[in-house]
Formats: structure tokens, sequence, C-alpha cells
């Protein structure tokens, strides 16, 4: 200890230890151990008889001094780090850093080169701290082991005093001495940390009250030690002496083998000081705590280690092979269970008819390797055992017995229903077999401990618990580098005799659920592990090309192969299957039946697929894959399984039962699969076989079919970089039973659509079509001189050009059409003496012009059919004449009743006209034979004519640049309208914007325009400090002035924003002012307007996720793409100046905008001239203003940009109006990455202006704010979004797209084509998409729990998810308790928001945004809450009347239904309400008195909340609350009062005047008691099942079950 004596609490001093003569003089040692050895019999009494121990021994010990208390203990324990790693963590901050759980604080006194001085202050319980000082100084370091010394440091030797790191709280100062820690290299990457020392308690050094006197005492046996006594205590944790001081008498005494030793105040209070010292040890074990790297790094080692085992021992050889015989035994004689057979894991049950214990068997596909698998099970010491383990009894586990690899493993059953606990001791050893095509087979095999031979460890304990005997084998055997299938066979006898044997079964089926929760532990996602497998089995067929056939497959074969002699054309009937199997060719032909068969029909189906043979003839052989056992139980199947234990390498058994309708038998298949690798192709044989299968008993009898087929795949030559090969299907199948044969042949085209569904497997079409697209435009680019045009193809591409590109081009008769892409102009023409328009397209791409024409003359590719068939195609074909020419078939449904699909032929050809220069002519294709009119189909042929002009622009930004322009004509023929057709030229046009996107390079250009900007602001300086005294001086004038805000305009805006929250006070002042009808969810902004003056004010604030730099670069790129998308202006130019002030800029622009009319009303465009300025008033704020400018003319010089747009405006200049704007924006910088908008914008149209036109426009003006806020959002990558970005994620979602459903679903469409954390999701989780699409639909649907896991979501299920959404708000009033129903419910939501922290603050605002826009759920249930309310205050008031109107025979209960309306109505008005709103003024509560007063209190409630309505500035509480104290008040005094008032009236006036009275009362009671019942219910339910009720009191809150249906239970 650091001083040699101590002061006790009495004041006195005691001086060095008392011998142990001494301290027992004048007490014989039958005295003393008769004192100290009388052991507690009831655990109850414990601390009744310590005390009674401890004033016993007062009587008998000798008066003597005692000294402080020390305890001497070395602990050593792993740490899960590398030797190197923790020295540099104990040298830099003695490896223990501040909690996040607020347990250990931490302050670094001083630090050296040589030492260094920590102060630790750690919590021992709730009250209770102990303070470290600790100097660590390095003695002795080597590669192998660090030595470091550890000392308790006076405070009079430090630099400076240690902080009280909690200073209300108690704090004990703790002392190390003679102290000391190694460390030491263990395996697996380990340390083995080894703590030294001596503790002593000192003083209390920080305490409230006041300090008490301590003892120390044993929390086990009988040992008691004062504050002043000595404890050591030896490695092993015996106790050797211990010095007690009771008042003034001590001795010392023997320890009893406690090792939990306490500092206890004598009746006071205790501290536990064993426990500081697990504490400070703990704590080093917490900060490198890796249990799972360690876990992980265990079986890695041991799987490197597998083939340099020991030997096996011939008794283990021996236990090894009888095992697997007993398990092949099994797999034959073992009954499936009844109820399993859609189980991913097969289970079977068998009982040996001599009797004895069952055997249970489990087989399973597992996603790891077998080697995983295996080194998981043996290694049962793993840290995640061991906590799986935690409430066993007993567990003890001995590796290497006797030497060799043998393992003995001891463990406690624990039995429920007061059955005794049994014990199990196993003898486990294990051993790896290689078969014929090098996997490897891995056998775990187990019997009772008794039939190993060698010595074996006891087990202590095991005395009060009855033995049960268990021998078993697990097999591991691999199928592919990371699958494997797992068999485990398990037999275990607990040794009761008074069950039943049905008992005892269900008691091993229910075991069998193990295999389940490992699979699912290891599970992955299903589409990859299948083409693992698939890839697997290719290798091996390439492997084995021209392998010899056993005799019987050779004869499978042969009979299979029959079906393909007949290839020729001859008596094959093809089916027109194009539009459900678009890329195969099917037919069916009837050959004579043979003996035995019926006549049923052949069938053929052909098609190319993108992949090598062997991949195909490996999907087909692995009938069993994770994705088409999807399909199969989608489908409704009853089973798909493939045989175990039967057939070789190259076959496998499968058996099928396919679901039939209720009056047919279902059918089954079992064949037998085949396959053969020959030289230049693969065959793979099917064939139905006679076995039969056990499916564990089936509902409905079957009826067994017959098949025989054969598929031919062979390679073709790649195309595009892609292997392709050719497969053809050739069956023959029986359904049997009394199905008539024609139906059968009807449900060919189901059979034969294998080959469809095996192209689907492996389809590359967006890498193939990008391959024809490169290899078309590299022709245009590099070999177009080469191309040979016919004189036909030159006639009509001229004809094209001289109508089109003539003097139409140039005409003045083109008509502005609405485009529905800013960036896309559009416009329609009358021809003279032409009925139909000329529709006209003009936009610039950012690629070349052989690009961007082999993107559109390339008609086939995955995108274009897509979009064929969203705009209700229903045909679409093209023959490839030669490089430049093809005729192209297309038909749409017009989707007009009556009216026929259109149908038009055209024979379309591209040519280059010069380097800069390249058309694309389509004219009609008449050819009568190849493409009669109609075809039989009722189609009506159309007309078109159209031409593509490419020509080459200069390079922006180092992006190549095209203008497209697109001439077309359509005649639909028919009846149809001409106005009609004319309506719909846009549509006709839109398939330009789809072009647009594929090259759209926007993002990159203005990215690279605006560094240049950020670069230049940031070299630009700041402001001088001249503006501060001008401001200064205008604001207060204007601050002082009589005038209001109406009569303020713009100008003093930008004054304000200079000054910090001016502005919104500025606003604040103002009356009138309004919220935007369409409001962004994350801005505060409001709207002012001048009635009939055409004059509007607006503001709004919003936070960007962006620096202040690159926002205010956007707003100064004016011309920027963005700019002009977010804005939709017709046209905008700027002219920047030169020579401007430090930090500032100066530039004039000019945009031309379309009024948006708010009663169908035409308005001209208005054009507006501006001076804008950006000044950097300092590094974190930046002010940007426009200031309105007379009318100029169109800005000339360098610097002019415009972009060609169209609105559906007039472009001419001189056709537009001026008006005036004016704006101001203050940007200032948040955080890192996060700025805040503050934005001020005045308009001005002239007096008589429509006021409703002036307000929409200053919306759309604050829009364009939110829209920026958008755009950045967007950008933000998904590795760097927080919660809050979740939250704005979701707005995004929801940001324009009103009521309608199919809005969101376009809005969703649009974020994730441009966020680039959500198209990060859609990539990684491609099943989200189709999640979230369910979800903003908001449909209601039945609730259906999915417990699948992340990775392995299927389409159908991700959909399921998303409409359990739904149902999941619609029972809870907060959102936010919704969405943690809808979490707890569905599995793969809970990891997908564990995965992605901010995905619950986006589901929160979607949740609520579909709530508030739903009929239902927290809307009705308010509602119907405020509607009851409301029904129980008029019915009360009703009944009052009637108690007023009986006379004094009910004047008891008139005066008590008038009391507890007045106090229902008297505790809103006195307390709540000035509670609520004292700090808004007393207008606001005068107002909400009349509210009350007026009885709407409900309703007014009820709408705040269905509206979302967040809390209001200065009020207590938000709205929900609001409504909830509201509604307590009114069953409180009133619902409850009345009820009983009413019920005591009806028992009174029984017999008097119950005609009058009774009945009203009646339904008056009934609805106070319904009020009572619902908003009693709700309020309940709603507080329960909030997650923050549960989080802050998870005791009290939880009684409503929220049901998790996909945890499996425990086995």
């Amino acid at each position: 200890m650091s001083d040699s004596s101590t002061t006790t609490p009495s004041g006195s001093t005691t001086g060095s230890p008392t011998s142990f003569n001494e301290s027992v003089s004048g007490l014989s040692k039958s005295q003393l151990l008769e004192l100290l050895t009388a052991e507690r019999t009831d655990r109850k009494k414990e601390k009744t008889s310590l005390e009674e121990q401890l004033y016993a021994l007062q009587e008998h010990l000798p008066s003597k001094q005692a000294e402080e208390v020390t305890l001497s203990k070395t602990t050593q324990i792993p740490l899960h780090e590398e030797i190197d790693q923790v020295y540099k963590a104990l040298t830099s901050n003695f490896a223990l850093n501040t909690s996040s759980s607020n347990t250990l604080r931490t302050e670094l006194i001083s630090s050296t080169k040589t030492s260094k001085i920590v102060h630790y202050s750690f919590l021992i319980d709730q009250s209770k701290f102990c303070s470290l000082i600790l100097r660590l100084n390095v003695i002795k370091k080597i590669d192998t082991e660090i030595f470091i010394e550890i000392e308790s440091c006076s405070e009079n030797n430090m630099s400076r005093l240690p902080t009280l790191l909690w200073p209300t709280s108690k704090q004990y100062r703790l002392i190390l001495s003679r102290s000391n820690i190694t460390l030491k290299k263990i395996p697996l990457l380990q340390t083995e940390f080894t703590f030294k020392a001596e503790i002593d308690l000192g003083e209390v050094i920080a305490d409230s009250g006041e300090a008490k006197k301590t003892v120390l005492s044993s929390s086990k046996g009988l040992s008691a030690l004062s504050a002043s006594g000595t404890s050591i205590i030896d490695n092993s944790g015996m106790s050797k002496t211990k010095v007690v001081k009771l008042g003034n008498r001590q001795a010392t005494l023997k320890g009893l083998g406690s090792n939990s030793v306490k500092f206890v105040g004598l009746g006071l209070e205790s501290v536990n000081a064993n426990d500081l010292f697990c504490k400070v040890t703990s704590l080093f074990y917490e900060r490198f705590k890796k249990e799972e790297v360690i876990d992980a790094r265990a079986e890695e080692d041991f799987i490197k280690n597998i083939d340099n085992a020991v030997g096996l021992t011939e008794e283990e050889n021996t236990l090894i092979n009888e095992s697997l015989n007993k398990a092949q035994e099994l797999r034959k004689v073992a009954k499936r269970i009844q109820g399993t057979i859609g189980d991913p894991v097969e289970k079977f049950l068998h009982r040996s008819e001599q009797g004895g214990a069952g055997w249970g068997i489990t087989v399973v596909k597992m996603d790891l390797s077998a080697e995983e698998l295996f080194a998981k099970l043996w290694l049962c010491d793993s840290y995640l055992k061991k906590a799986e383990s935690s409430n066993l009894a007993l567990r003890e586990i001995w590796f290497n017995l006797n030497g060799t690899r043998s393992l003995q493993y001891s463990r406690s059953v624990n039995l429920p229903g007061g059955f005794q606990d049994r014990y199990l001791e196993l003898w486990m050893t294990w051993s790896v077999f290689t078969d014929e095509d090098g996997r490897r087979t891995f056998v775990l095999a187990n019997a009772p401990i008794e039939d190993y031979g060698g010595m074996r460890h006891s087990v202590p304990g095991t005395e009060k618990l009855q033995r049960a005997i268990s021998r078993g084998v697990l097999i591991a055997k691999e199928l592919t580098d990371n699958t494997c299938e797992f068999t485990r066979c398990q037999q275990v006898d607990l040794k009761i005799k008074v069950l039943p044997v049905k008992v005892l079964d269900f008691v091993v089926k229910s075991h069998l659920g193990w295999a389940n929760q490992l699979r699912e532990e290891f599970r992955r996602n299903g589409r990859k592990v299948d083409r693992e497998r698939v890839d697997h089995l290719a290798k091996i067929m390439r492997e084995k090309r021209g392998h010899e056939l056993q005799r019987d497959q050779t004869d499978t074969f042969g009979r299979c192969l029959e079906l393909l002699e007949d290839r020729g054309e001859a008596g094959w009937k093809v089916l027109d299957v194009a539009a459900d199997f678009p890329d195969v060719l099917m037919r069916i032909k009837y050959f004579p039946p043979k003996n035995g068969e019926r006549s049923v029909a052949t069938g053929q189906c052909s098609g190319v697929a993108h992949c090598s043979a062997e991949e195909v003839a490996a999907w087909v052989m692995d009938y069993c894959s994770n994705e088409r056992m999807r399909i199969n139980h989608e489908d409704g199947d009853v089973a798909r399984l493939v045989l175990g234990g039967k057939g070789t390498s190259n076959e496998s058994y499968v058996a099928t039962v396919k679901s039939m309708p209720f009056f047919l038998d279902n059918r089954e298949f079992v064949v037998r699969i085949i396959w053969k690798a020959e030289e230049t192709r693969i065959l793979v044989a099917v064939e139905s076989v006679d076995d039969k299968v056990d499916y564990g008993g089936l509902s409905k009898s079957t009826t067994r079919g017959f098949t025989r087929a054969v598929w031919e795949v062979y390679d073709l030559p790649e195309r595009g970089g892609a292997r392709q090969c050719h497969i053809t299907l050739s069956q023959k199948m029986d359904a049997g039973g009394s199905i008539p044969t024609w139906l059968v042949d009807k449900k060919a085209p189901v059979a034969l659509s294998a080959v469809q569904e095996a192209i689907d497997e492996f389809r590359q079409d967006e890498f193939l079509d990008a391959a024809d697209i490169g290899e078309l435009a590299t022709l245009m680019k590099e070999r177009w001189e080469d191309e040979v045009y016919s004189e036909e193809e030159n006639a009509f591409i001229q004809r094209n050009l001289e109508k089109f590109d003539g003097a139409l081009a140039t005409s003045s008769r083109w008509k502005q059409l609405h485009s529905p892409n800013s960036f896309i102009n559009m416009e329609m023409l009358h021809e003279e003496g032409q009925t139909v328009a000329i529709c006209r397209a003009t936009a610039i791409f950012d690629t070349t012009i052989e690009d961007c024409a082999a993107s559109e003359f390339r008609r086939m590719t995955r995108d274009r059919k897509k979009l064929h068939i969203e705009e209700g195609g229903l045909e679409r074909s093209v023959v490839n004449l030669n490089n430049h020419c093809d005729i192209y078939q297309t038909v749409y449904d017009l989707s007009i009743p009556t009216f026929a699909p259109r149908e038009w032929v055209s024979k379309c050809a591209w040519k280059k006209m010069s380097e800069s220069k390249l058309v694309t002519a389509y004219v009609d294709h008449i050819d009568e034979e190849a493409y009669p009119v109609g075809a039989g189909k009722n189609y009506v042929r159309a007309s078109t004519k159209a031409l593509y002009i490419y020509e080459r622009l200069p390079d922006f930004m180092g992006v190549p640049q095209t203008k497209v322009t697109y001439y077309q004509q359509i005649e639909l023929r028919g009846f149809i309208p001409k106005f009609l057709m004319n309506s719909k030229m846009t549509t006709t046009l839109g398939f330009l914007t789809q072009l647009r996107k594929i090259f759209d390079k926007s993002e990159e250009i203005d990215a690279l325009d605006r560094e240049e900007l950020v670069q230049r602001i940031k070299r630009k300086g700041v402001v001088r400090d001249a503006l501060a005294a001008e401001v200064t001086s205008q604001f207060e004038e204007v601050r002082s002035g009589e005038e209001r805000s109406e009569e303020l305009g713009i100008q003093y805006f930008w004054l304000l924003f200079s000054r910090a929250d001016c502005f919104s006070m500025y606003v604040e002042d103002v009356k009138g002012w309004e919220r935007p009808s369409r409001s962004y969810g994350l801005a505060d902004s409001k709207v002012y307007v001048e009635t009939l003056r055409g004059h509007a004010w607006g503001k709004t604030v919003v936070k960007v996720r962006a620096e202040v730099e690159d926002v205010a670069a956007f707003f100064w790129d004016y011309c920027s793409r963005a700019n002009m998308e977010v804005s939709g202006d017709v046209e905008r130019t700027f002219k920047e100046r030169e020579n401007c002030e430090e930090g500032a800029f100066r530039m004039l622009v000019k945009r031309q905008q379309r009024l948006q009319a708010t009663a169908g009303a035409q308005h001209r465009d208005r054009i507006f001239n501006s001076e804008m300025s950006l000044n950097r008033i300092d590094n974190d704020t930046i002010i940007i203003l426009l200031k309105d400018l007379p009318m100029a003319a169109p800005l000339q010089g360098e610097g002019r940009q415009s972009v060609l747009a169209s609105q559906g405006s007039v472009v001419d200049d001189k056709a537009a109006l001026s008006s005036k704007e004016s704006v101001v924006m203050r940007l200032s910088r948040v955080r890192n990455n996060i700025s805040k908008i503050e934005y001020a914008s005045e308009l001005e149209f002239g007096a008589g202006f429509n006021a409703g036109v002036t307000g929409n426009m200053m919306e759309r003006r604050l829009e364009e704010i939110a829209d920026m806020s958008i755009y950045f959002q967007r950008l933000v990558p998904l590795e760097d979004y927080e919660p809050m970005d979740g939250s704005a994620l979701g707005q995004d979602l929801l940001w324009k797209v009103g009521l309608a459903k199919w809005r969101r679903i376009e809005r969703l469409e649009e974020v994730v084509l441009r966020s680039k954390a959500l198209k990060g999701v859609i990539k990684e989780l491609p099943w989200a998409k189709e999640m979230m699409v369910c979800v903003l639909r908001g449909s209601i649907n039945m609730n259906r729990v999915v417990g699948t896991k992340l990775d392995c979501v299927s389409d159908k299920e991700a959909a399921q998810i998303g409409r359990n959404l739904i149902p999941a708000l619609m029972t809870e009033q907060l959102a936010e308790s919704g969405i943690d129903l809808w979490k707890i419910q569905n599995r793969a939501v809970k990891e997908l928001m564990e995965k992605y922290a901010w995905f619950e603050p986006m589901a929160v605002v979607v949740g609520k945004g579909i709530v508030k826009t739903a009929a239902w759920g927290m809307i009705w249930r308010v509602t119907v809450g405020a509607m009851l309310s409301i029904s129980d205050l008029g019915t009360d008031i009703v009944i009052l009347k009637q108690f007023w109107e009986g006379g004094k025979a009910l004047k008891t209960f008139r005066d008590l239904s008038l009391g507890s309306l007045v106090m229902s109505i008297g505790l809103q008005i006195t307390i709540f309400i000035p509670i609520q709103y004292r700090k808004m003024g007393w207008r606001r509560m005068l107002k909400e008195i009349a509210i009350v007063l007026s009885g709407l209190k409900p309703a007014r409630d009820a709408y705040k909340v269905a509206n979302g309505a967040e809390q209001e500035k200065g009020s207590k509480f938000d709205a929900i609350m609001e409504m909830t104290v509201g509604k307590f008040l009114e069953i409180f005094a009133e619902s409850i009062p009345s009820m009983l008032i009413q019920l005591s009236a009806i028992f009174r006036t029984l017999e008097t005047d119950s005609a009058v009275v009774s009945r009203t009362t009646v339904v008056s009671l009934l609805v106070s008691a319904l009020t009572t019942g619902f908003v009693s219910a709700t309020l309940t339910y709603d507080l329960d099942t909030n997650p923050k009720s549960r989080a802050q009191k998870p005791g009290f809150y939880g009684s409503v079950r929220l049901h998790c249906m996909y945890a499996l239970a425990p086995p």
C-alpha cells in the first residue's frame, strides 16, 4: 500500500498487521473453529446468519487494531487480438476507452515516451464507482512476450489533479501495488493477458452523504472482514488469511474457499472487492472481444489441418464403418414423417420392431461447403456453442482423447414436466472419404462413452442426474465447393419408460427441427447457389466428354433417342405460342402408338440459349434447384424431390406430384434422368420408372403418369463475345387416368416450356444488345463508305429527305406541343391538302451520331420490347435484309373500344451522308405474300413515314454532342377522327425521350462545370466588411418604421438575411402568410399573395446534403441542365460581368417561363430580366441576390448560353410579357457536407393579375428550391447515407405524387434511376424494388408474415412483404408503431433496417404519407373516436334537458350530470389549454376555449392527427398527445360519470316514468359506454405498441404481443 497507516472511521490510526498468535490470544482453537465453521442451512437467511456471527465474534475476540483490506490475485484471460496490437493499445491509452454505455470513463493525465498516467473511473453498481490513477512503464519487450509494470500514482506526483468524472456519485479510490501485466502469444492470433495485482480499497473520495464504515465479507460461506482487515488470495482462489476488526476487537481467520470478498458496511452498504478485480480484467477482455472472429479462425485452422490429423485407430475405424452402414440401412427402411413433403428438410423416423428408442433422420442441402459445416459441428467448444448451451447445468469437452482424434463430450439434458434431468456422455470421432469424382464426404460418428475402450475422464456433478444413451452419425457430402448434402441419423434414449411410444416419437420429430435451423442459419441466395451447382456439374461434363455409359443407361438412351429420329417438316404442326413463349419454336406430331401406350402426341421445342451446352444440361439435371422448388411451391404442386441413395454420378432419380383440379387425381411422375457428354453434343435422357416413392402420406390420391424425353444441346458460334447453344427437347407424355388425349395434347406447350425456362435462366439480352449496337455503330463509323445501296433504297431515303428536310423544315407554321421532357422540343404542322399532321421532335444527345443511330435502328433490344409491351404492343418482328436495311413489323392495340389493332409494316434504312450527318428513313412496305393484310387476325394495316436526322455538334465539356431531329407522319386508317390522331402526336414522339435517357450524361456534365465554379468561389475570397454598417443602418430603419410588412418589398429581405434569425422574425410579423398547397416535407415554406395586385412573396428554409460552395455553384451555373430541369423554363440566357469586387460575382440573367393557369385560361409567357450577384460573407456563409432590371435587349457576347426546351409555350420573345422577380438566398454551412438555404422571393405580374396564378407561380419558385435539395440528395452515395438521408429519400418518393397510385410508381422509377443510394440497394437486392412498388400502391391486403432471410427473398415474397405494410399501419395510430410491427413480422425488413440504418426513417416517412392519403387506418380511427365523443356530448345534453324537465324527482341526476359536463369542460379550459397554449398568447387560448365550448374539440384534434400536423411552435404537446389528453379528460370527467348517473336514473325510474326517461337514457348510456371502451382500448393499445414507450419502460409496456411468426422454434 502507498501509506503505512490509515485512519479508521472513529479517527484512530492503525499500525502494521498483527501476528496470528496475538490476534487469537484468549480464544481457544475449538471456540474459534466452532464460530467460523458453522455453515448456514437456510440460504434465505444468509444476511441474518452473517450478522449473528459478527456480533458473536465481538464478544470473544480480544481488542486489537487492524489495517486496510488488500486483495492479491493473478488472472489469465485470452485477448482476441495479436500481441502487437494489444501492446500498441496498452501503451497508447491503456487499452480502455470511455464506453458508450457510460459505465467507464477515462482521462489521460500525462504522457511521456516511457510512461503514461491514466485516470479510470468505472461503475460498480447503480450508485457506486471506483477510481484508479495508474502509471504504466514498459519493462521488457520481446517478440513473443511483453512485460508492463503498473503502479498507482499519488496525486502529489501529478502535474494536474484528475477530474471528478462522476461528481454526483459515491466514488472509492482503488490502489494497485506490486502489479504488472504480461502479454504472451497464443494460437489463433490471440494474446494471453496475465494480470497480477494487489488491490487496496482507499478512502471515499466523493460522497453526497456522510462517510460510512465498511467491513469485508464474503458472498458465500461465513467469512467476514472489516475495512481495516487484510485478505490475501492465492491463484487458486482460496482465501489464506483474513484479519477482522469488529469494534475494538480483531482476529485472523482461516478462509473457507470463498473467492468473493466484499467490503460491507455494518448494516449500511456493500462493495464487492473481488468484483472490483474482476471488473478490471473484464474491461480488458471486452476491449478486445472478438468471439466470432476467434471462432472463424479456429474453424479455418481446423480445416487447414484436416489432412494432417492423426490416423484413425482400429477402434475409431470400426465406429465409423458401423455408423455408415447403419445410416445406409436407415435410409432404406425409415418412413417419411407425414406432412413434411413440402419441407426443405427431408425428415424420416424409424423404430425397430424389437423395440428400443427411435431413430430420427434428416437430409438437407446446405449452402456452405462440407468442410465448413463439418468444422462447425466438430468444434463444439466455440464461443457460439458455449453461449447456446449456457442454460445447461453440465457441459464438459475433452479433445484428443488419449492422443487420438476422438473427443469426450458430456452434457446435461433439461427435461420439462417434473422429469429428472438427464446427462449424456459421448465418444465422438470423425473421418473423411473421397469418391471417384474427387468429392469428399465427412463423417462424424458418436456413441456412448462405454463403447470407448481407452482411458476417459470422470465428470463430477452427475450423481444427481440420470444417465441417457445416444448414438448416431452426421454426414456432410460435398456437392460443390460451397454446397453440401447433410445427413443426420441420431438415436437418443432418455430412459423414460412411463411415456407411450407415440409421445416419444413426437419428441424425436420435434428435435428434427434443428436441421431447419441449421439450414436457415447458412442459407444463401437461391439463384446464386443454383448457379454454383450448375457451373460445378458443367465442369464435370466438360471433363467427361466421351465417357462410357452403363448397359441399362445405354438402353434408356436408345429408347429416348427415337424421339429425335424425325427431324423433317412433314406431319409436324407448329403451335402458336409466341405470346407466351417468344423465344422458342414448338410443334407436335402423332406417331403410331407402341404396345401398351396410348396415342398421344410427341412434342418438340427448340430455341437458342446464351450459354454453353454443358450449362443447359447441368441445369436440366439440377431438377430440385432452389428456384424450381420455389416455383413448384408457388404453383401449388404437392411434391418435387430427388430420391436419395440411388443412381450413379451421371444420373438421378426424381419424383414430382402435380396438383390437379379437385375432381381429378393428382398426377405423379417418377423418372430417371441421365446425361451423356459426346464430342459434339450433350444428351439428357428422361424416362419414367416404376419405383415406389414414400411421400409421407398424401391427403389426395395420385395417378402415375408416363413420360419419355430427350434433350439435345450443342454449341453455336459465339455472338458478341457470349457463348450460345441450340436446344432441342423432344418429349412424349401421358398423364394417365381418364384424361382425354386431346386435353393432354392441348397442355403440350406447358410441358415443353422447360426450354423457354432454360433460355430465361441464362438470358444475357443486355450484353448481347450492347454488342449488336456496338457492332453496327462501328460499321457506321469505319466502313460506312463500303455499303452499297439499291436504287429502291436510295429512292425512298431521298423522298423522305425532300419531304421532311426541305421547305417544311423552315416553315413558320409549326405549332408548339407540350413536351413531357424539358429537353425535347415537340412541334406539329398541318400540310396543305393533308388531313394528317406532321410532327417533329428535336433534342440534343450526349453521344456520337453513330451510337445514337445504331441504338435507334436496333429495334429488337430488350428495352425496346419492354417499351413496346407497355405502350400496348401485341407483335413485333424484324427481318434483316442487309447491314443497312430491315423490314420492321409491329402491331399495337389502340385501347379504344370497338377499334381493331393497327399493324405497321415498314422498310427502314440508314445512310451516312457525311462525317457529320446520318439519316434513317422509314416507308411503308407492301408484300402481300410475306405480310398479308390482317394476317387472319383482324388487324387494320396503318401507314407511316418517318425520318431521323443525326447531326454532329461540337463536344461540350469533353462529351460528344448530337442533334437529333425526328419527323413522323402516321395514318391510322379506318374511321378515326383526325383530331384524335393529332392529339396523340406527343405519344408517337415519346420514344425519343427513352432514347435520350440511354445517353444522358447531364449529371457528369453539370458536375464538371460545378466543380470548376466551386474552385472559383473558393479562390475569390470573402467580401469586404464595408457592407456590415450599411446593412445595420438600413435594417434598423426598417424595423423602427411604422409601415408594416405588406408595404415592404423584397429589397429589404437580403438585409435582414445578413442578420441571424431576423428574417424569420420579419415573416412572423406579417399577417396573411400561408403554407403552400404543395409543400416539401423537409422545408419550412410560406407564401403571401396580394389579391388583385399580381404581387406575391414567398420564403422557404431547407437543408441540403452538400457543401455551401456546391450549392452556390448550382445556382450560379444558371443555364445548367439541372437548373433547366428543376425550373422547367422555356429558355435561359446569361452574361457574366468581369472585374467584380473581391468575394463577389455579378452577371445579367434572363429566363422565359410559361405560366400555369388555375382555371384553364391561357397566359402568355413571362420574361424575367435580373442582375444576379453572389457574395461570400465568410467561409461558412454565401448570399445570392437577384435584383430586377428593366426589359433589356437580348444578351450578347461571350458567356451566353441557351438551352432549347418546350413546355407548350410561345418561344418568340415579342409575344412574351415582362415581369419582375427579386430573390435573396442565404447559404450557410451546418456541418460537413450539410448546408442550409434560406430563400426569399418576390414576384410582380402587375395590377389586376389573377391571385391564383400569382400564388401558383410563387409556389413553383419554392418548389425549385425543394427540387434542388432533392437533386443533391440523390447524389449522396450509399456508403455515406445517414438516418436523416432516409427521411429525405422518403420525402423524395412522395414529392408531387398526389393521391394517384400510378404517380407513386412513376416517381419510384425516377428515384431508382437517379438516386445513387437506392440504385445501389436495388442492385444488391433486386427484390427491394418490387417491395417498394407494393408499399407505394398502398392497397389493403391480408397480412401474411414472411420469415425469409434478407438475401433469399423472391419477388413474390417481396411483393407480400410490401403488401404487409398496410395492415400493420392500419392497426396502429402512430406510423412509427406500424413500421415497428412491420419490421417484427417480416424478417427481411428487420435485417434490412439493421443493415441500412436509414431505411427505417425512410419507411416511417413513406408510411405517414400513405396513411395521410388513405381512407383507413389512423384517419378512420380518430374520426370514429371524434364522432363518438361528439355524440356522447350531444346525448348527455339531451339527457340533462330531460332531467331538468323531470322536476324535483330527477334533481339529483340533473345536478350530477351538469356537474360532470362542467368538470369535463372546466378541466380542459382551466388546466389543459393554459398548459398547452400559454406561450402562444391569449388570443390563441381564447380561440381554443371557444372550440371546447362549441363541442368540436374532438373533431379538431382528429383532423390535426389525421393530417399529420407537426407540433406547433410554442405548444407544449404535439397533436397526438393533445388528442390523448383530451380523450382522457373526457372519459374521466364525462363518459364514466355519465354512465353511472344514467344507470342510476334507469333503476330509479323503472316504476315511474320508464317510457319517458329510460329509452332515451339507454341510448345515451350505450354511446357513453362505446366512447369509453373505444377510447380506452385505442389509447392503451397505442401507448403499449409505441416503440418509444417500450424502449423507455420495457417492464411496463409490452402486454400487447406483436406476433413474429418467422422465428423457428428451438430444437
